[in-house]
């Protein structure tokens, strides 16, 4: 069986090796015989990819000018930029860019800087673009990668952002365009600043407070010009300006000025002239902190320029025979050859602390800085070189006003720092600080209420957010008032004093500020609050009145405590435009009574006196030039507090930028709430007296229905809500409430009874209350307007 079975196997495959043999017979070829397979060709190796260029540790931005105004000349005064090679070693700048990351064009750079080497790059119309408050200058390199950013925000005008050694940058007055930062550097671009006269800015000061150019005179900031040619000068059609883009803002009068004579020019813009006048007057004033001056030929050729920066209170700065550019003066020459001035002025010492309110302590700790040495006064006086000088903290342990200076090498001193303490006085209100440089000056104008004097202070409130700190000149203030013992005063921010006070002093919006009045008032020896009382009121009935905000404080001056005052806006073109969002320039401000000469009195007053307001044409022609709802706000609230005090405190304010129409002001409401005669003072005719024009507008008015149903309406209205009898003692509540923490001192300084304080206030909350007053002022009101029962019923109810 096994021998059977393979036979077949073997038969099998010689039958399959036969098939195989006769392939190529039948036409079918048998598969070739696989060829050698070839190896792969070996990938080239890539090269290896170089790194991308690596550009920092090149270039550097070492100074930055954003607002050039009068601090270097080319064809203007462009901002500039200066750029230094910090590589160590020769760069090509082909590539390197300036940008301000606008759409406008980059700077393109080119050229080599040699290892260390400045570059001063002017920017403006030939760099493409300038630099404004808030941008970023941008270095880029040639990959346009950003190598450097530098932030141009907040700096004053004519300082220069300059780096530091730690590569921080900080804005600075002492500037090196093209030159190394630091003294030497400053030294010599001054002493670049020549000038081709015939004329020059031989000398300028901004902070006068105590040098009269005459004998008797008052202070006023001056510029004098020199001539510096061998020729005599006609200063015809020479022009002084602080405004580059209107050179020819004040012209000099027909004055011939021999060589080497100076001509002296007052500027101040608040300063009247008259026939008396020993100089002429710009009628501009100088910003004591950043301002620019420029002198220039009739053909509009600048001749000199200096930014007025860090000139020193009472110090001056000038040209010096034999020293090219300007320097600083301790003490000014007026009139004389300057000499001995110095480059620069030392900055002020730095409190590690601030100063302030401090309650609950034993004492407060006072840390100065300073590289330089620091001498100070606790008095409030101006130190001097004779003054202590400050060796260590200091330890304070009652209330006290620190002035301290710093004097660096080859420096005049630097301008006080001021710094008020108060310590466990315990006062609820806030503080007001006045520090007066002339004390003695100030003392006798107060003494002897002397209105004419102006000194040079810093005012400090301390408030929280609402404090600030700001120089300013000071006044009495009032007219009454400065027969009385506790005294009102002014303060207003000039220009040498660093122009308006930015602040949110008062919380309702307004930030910018050119005076203050810190308020004494002749109702301080009786209740102290009549006057805000109804200011308050105002302020809530009416948007159309034009009211002072106000805020109590407690006042010191040189340290010494004064009392209960209040801080209020004062009436100023700054006010109006403060509060009705129109420009400084286009405010027109007029007291009471009106004379002839002054618009509104031909508008409005004597017209609608000696024309029928009962024609429709005579009353619209009033209505066009005074605001109507805002003239009958006034009356209703003169009228209701029956103020009897009127006469010379009308005030008329109006824009051209705001329709051009006359608002009326409320304020010196202490001779109010004083009779139960209401609205007597304001319409009725035997009253007008002593220029008091009120009383027969208001009357005249009144005969024109229109006006006079506007008049009961709206009294209607401010009856039942500001001046109802329960809002009323609500604000009394309120002002008795805030000011009894601090009425014990207050009464006690100035001789005054607490109690007797309070009995005055209760006596207003018996009229207020149990007499209904509302109800006596609509009686009083309809009796004068010959209201009908009919119509009383309708305006006011039974």
């Amino acid at each position: 069986m096994k021998t059977r079975t393979a036979a077949r196997r073997w038969a099998a495959l010689l039958l399959c090796c036969a098939l195989l043999a006769a392939l190529p017979a039948c036409g079918v070829e048998a598969p070739a015989a696989p060829s050698p397979t070839a190896p792969p060709a070996p990938s080239p190796t890539p090269e290896p990819t170089p790194p991308p260029p690596d550009y920092s540790g090149l270039l550097a931005v070492s100074e930055c000018m954003p607002k050039n105004r009068a601090s270097l000349y080319r064809d203007g005064f462009p901002d500039w930029v200066e750029l230094e090679n910090i590589s160590g070693a020769p760069l090509s700048l082909d590539g390197w860019t300036l940008s301000d990351g606008g759409e406008r064009s980059a700077l393109a750079l080119s050229g080599t800087l040699a290892a260390g080497e400045l570059l001063l790059v002017t920017l403006g119309e030939g760099g493409g673009f300038s630099l404004a408050d808030g941008e970023t200058l941008l270095l880029l390199a040639p990959d346009g990668s950003v190598q450097q950013s530098l932030l141009c925000a907040d700096v004053p005008a004519d300082y220069a952002l300059q780096r530091q050694e730690d590569g921080s940058f900080a804005a600075s007055p002492w500037i090196s365009p093209g030159l190394p930062n630091g003294n030497a550097g400053y030294e010599a671009f001054s002493a670049s600043r020549t000038a081709p006269g015939p004329l020059v800015i031989n000398e300028v000061m901004v902070s006068n407070c105590t040098h009269p150019l005459h004998s008797g005179d008052e202070v006023y900031d001056w510029v004098e010009v020199r001539n510096i040619s061998r020729e005599t000068v006609d200063l015809s059609g020479y022009c002084l300006s602080d405004d580059c883009k209107d050179l020819g803002r004040w012209q000099f009068p027909a004055r011939k000025l021999a060589p080497g004579e100076v001509f002296t020019v007052l500027c101040d813009a608040e300063r009247e002239d008259n026939e008396w006048d020993h100089d002429a007057n710009t009628h501009f004033s100088l910003n004591a902190q950043h301002e620019q001056l420029y002198l220039s030929a009739a053909d509009g050729t600048l001749l000199d320029f200096a930014a007025l920066r860090e000139i020193p209170t009472d110090g001056s700065m000038g040209r010096e025979d034999g020293r090219a550019g300007f320097l600083y003066y301790a003490e000014p020459s007026p009139k004389k050859l300057n000499s001995g001035g110095c480059r620069r002025v030392s900055a002020p010492p730095r409190l590690t602390e601030p100063d302030g309110v401090f309650d609950g302590v034993e004492s407060v700790e006072v840390k100065l800085a300073s590289d330089y040495p620091i001498f100070y006064t606790l008095n409030g006086r101006l130190p001097s070189l004779e003054s202590e000088r400050y060796e260590a903290p200091l330890r304070l342990g009652e209330t006290c006003v620190l002035r301290a200076v710093a004097v660096e090498d080859d420096a005049v001193p630097s301008a006080p720092l001021t710094a008020s303490y108060f310590l466990n006085e315990g006062h609820s209100l806030p503080v007001l600080s006045l520090v007066v440089n002339d004390r003695r000056g100030f003392q006798q104008a107060y003494d002897y209420g002397m209105k004419a004097p102006e000194f040079s202070a810093e005012i400090a409130l301390y408030d929280g957010e609402h404090s600030f700190r700001h120089a300013c000149s000071l006044r009495m203030k009032g007219w009454t008032s400065l027969n009385m013992e506790k005294k009102s005063l002014g303060v207003v921010f000039k220009g040498r004093y660093g122009g308006d006070l930015e602040a949110d002093v008062f919380g309702n919006g307004v930030t910018r500020f050119h005076s203050l009045a810190i308020r004494a008032g002749q109702d301080y020896i009786f209740t102290i609050i009549r006057n805000e009382l109804m200011q308050d009121l105002c302020l809530e009935a009416s948007d159309r009145v034009l009211a002072q905000a106000s805020k109590y404080c407690i006042l010191y001056i040189n340290g010494v405590y004064r009392g209960i005052y209040a801080l209020k806006e004062d009436f100023s073109a700054q006010f109006y435009a403060s509060h009705r969002g129109v420009s400084p320039e286009s405010v027109e401000n007029v007291r009471g009574p009106v004379t002839r000469h002054v618009d509104l009195f031909e508008e409005v007053i004597d017209y609608a006196m000696t024309h029928d307001m009962r024609e429709e044409a005579h009353y619209r022609h009033v209505c066009e030039y005074i605001d109507v709802e805002s003239l009958i706000d006034w009356f209703l609230l003169e009228g209701y507090c029956d103020n009897t005090d009127i006469a010379g405190n009308v005030r008329f304010m109006r824009s051209s930028e705001n329709g051009n129409r006359w608002e009326l002001c409320f304020y010196d409401l202490d001779w109010t709430f004083r009779s139960d005669y209401p609205f007597s003072g304001l319409l009725l005719q035997n009253v007008s007296h002593n220029g008091h024009q009120m009383p027969e507008l208001m009357i005249a008015l009144c005969k024109n229905a229109e006006f006079r149903a506007q008049v009961l309406a709206r009294y209607a209205e401010l009856v039942r809500g500001v001046l109802s009898n329960g809002h009323l003692l609500e604000r009394l509540d309120y002002y008795e409430a805030l000011l009894t923490p601090d009425a014990d001192r207050d009464r006690l300084n100035w001789g005054l009874s607490v109690t007797g304080w309070h009995d005055l206030l209760d006596l207003q909350r018996v009229r207020f209350r149990d007499q209904d007053y509302a109800a006596l002022t609509i009686t009083q009101l309809c009796t004068y307007l010959d209201v009908s029962p009919e119509e009383r019923a309708f305006y006011f109810g039974e």
